[in-house]
């Protein structure tokens, strides 16, 4: 019964996040801002598109393989500068999609995912690779080495992609898995079209410092994540089934 409520919680707030109006719409540059906007802009668009593995430091081990859902939500911290820039009201930064990972031999782990911004042509590629340095027992905990990439893509007037690198660790205990980690985000935000004629392609390097548990209820798993990178809080969902 209580993974039954469990899996009804949490399939209502995919649910709902899907059918939350965009908070941005399509990307369209206005051509009267200036670049200082554009960097503003850009960098919360860097901390958005950050890869979200939303998985713990422990190995998934040979056999091991799952598929489901992702969602994750960015705060917006330059609320002024989007609205010169796109003439819209955007608070915050939302992806869903799908996401899959498999255990492979000597503790590596690889997984990707695709997402997109609810009612935008904007779709979002990331894939990792996660190697664990040392893969936990039941006294000590498990700690990883990640390597993500994401390309934020469909949108007319920019494009952006990120590289992020990080380390975590993590312990497993009965159903929870609880991790926190650090590293960093280096991203590159470029115009498009005719913005590419007003503003300048912009280049960070983002801290990024995540918490998060993983609930293991038999084939079905839960990742909940919150995040801090550069000056944007995010939070982050990832529900999917395996072994």
């Amino acid at each position: 019964m209580i993974k039954h409520h469990a899996l009804l919680a949490v399939a209502s707030a995919v649910f709902a996040l899907a059918a939350m109006p965009a908070s941005a719409d399509d990307l369209d540059l206005r051509t009267d801002a200036n670049q200082n906007d554009f960097v503003a802009v850009a960098e919360d668009l860097s901390a958005a598109i950050a890869y979200k593995s939303v998985q713990p430091a422990a190995p998934q081990g040979l056999i091991g393989f799952d598929v489901g859902a992702i969602a994750s939500y960015t705060s917006v911290e330059n609320e002024d500068a989007w609205r010169r820039l796109t003439g819209e009201s955007v608070g915050e930064i939302g992806f869903i999609g799908l996401a899959a990972s498999k255990g492979l031999p000597l503790n590596f782990d690889v997984a990707a995912y695709y997402t997109v911004i609810p009612g935008t042509d904007a779709k979002l590629y990331g894939a990792e690779a996660r190697y664990a340095i040392w893969d936990g027992n039941i006294a000590l905990p498990s700690i990883a080495f990640r390597l993500g990439y994401s390309e934020l893509t469909g949108e007319d007037d920019i494009e952006a992609d990120a590289l992020s690198y990080d380390v975590s660790i993590s312990k497993t205990f009965p159903i929870l898995t609880p991790y926190i980690g650090y590293g960093r985000v280096d991203s590159t935000v470029t115009p498009q079209g005719n913005a590419a004629a007003f503003y300048n392609e912009e280049d960070y390097d983002l801290d990024r410092v995540f918490l998060g548990t993983k609930i293991s209820l038999a084939i079905m798993s839960i990742g909940l994540e919150a995040e801090q990178t550069g000056d944007n809080t995010g939070f982050n969902l990832r529900i999917a089934f395996g072994l």
